[in-house]
């Protein structure tokens, strides 16, 4: 860890660095945490152990640059992060550290949330959630977290129900577009918009993640559609819609 800490040091180095090093801030340095972090899912998704390993160490990078730069400002270092964060674990994990009993998952999801409240850092619901994680995932955090204050569905029927009624009010207002060909952009997109955070509740109440359900399905969509486009040569000629299906079965049935 600490050799890798002076290869960064090295690299801001402002007379012996690297000039791209050099030009990087916290803002220029965000869209590559995503990037990273996204990597590193896609890794363990994948399964293989060195490809996890050598994610791991891009997004640790990003970490150390952050801290970095913050310690040539007089911020805070390397050190004081994980300082942080060892402080965090022993404070939040009272069961293994302390006293309390904690003899499930729940209660240890409990404790942590509880705990997390008095926390000088705690913040109300509406300006606590990230706008720059995946939209799906902030969706089902803000429904996880108004489900703490009892503003939440009874039962999984329930949720399924509302699936339905936001997707008949999204299918009417479509209609009306089509059949009196109404300008009616706005309130489709509010219906979709209602539809799509519905469906991200689902997702939360069967314990699945949404972002992670559209990636694979579009990660499998494109593997099909690459088989496609290999077996015709990159649709150098335009197919006809019932060969195109054909083509689309084949690739499930050969992809499966």
């Amino acid at each position: 860890m600490q050799h890798l800490v002076e290869i960064v040091k090295k690299l801001r180095d402002p007379n012996d660095g690297c000039p791209w090093d050099l030009e990087q801030t916290p803002s220029s340095l965000c869209k590559y945490i995503l990037e990273e972090a996204y990597e590193v899912v896609d890794a363990i998704r994948e399964g293989k152990s060195e490809h996890i390993c050598d994610e791991l160490g891009d997004l640790l990078l990003q970490v150390i640059l952050q801290a970095q730069i913050a310690s040539e400002a007089g911020e805070f270092s390397i050190e004081d992060v994980i300082k942080s964060i060892s402080e965090k674990m022993i404070r939040r994990h009272p069961h293994v550290f302390g006293n309390t009993e904690a003899s499930s998952s729940e209660e240890v999801l409990f404790n942590w949330e509880r705990i997390k409240s008095t926390e000088k850092h705690s913040k109300e619901i509406s300006k606590s959630l990230s706008t720059n994680i995946p939209i799906a995932l902030q969706a089902q955090k803000i429904g996880k977290r108004v489900a703490k204050h009892n503003f939440d569905w009874s039962s999984l029927a329930s949720v399924w129900k509302k699936v339905e009624e936001e997707f008949l009010e999204l299918k009417e207002e479509v209609e009306k577009v089509i059949s009196l060909k109404k300008d009616n952009q706005k309130r489709v997109e509010e219906e979709l918009g209602d539809l799509l955070f519905t469906l991200c509740q689902l997702a939360r109440w069967t314990d699945l993640d949404a972002d992670l359900a559209l990636r694979k399905s579009c990660a499998i969509f494109l593997k099909r559609f690459a088989y496609i486009e290999k077996k015709t040569n990159s649709f150098e000629k335009k197919l006809k819609k019932k060969e195109l299906e054909g083509l689309w079965k084949e690739a499930k049935e050969a992809l499966a």
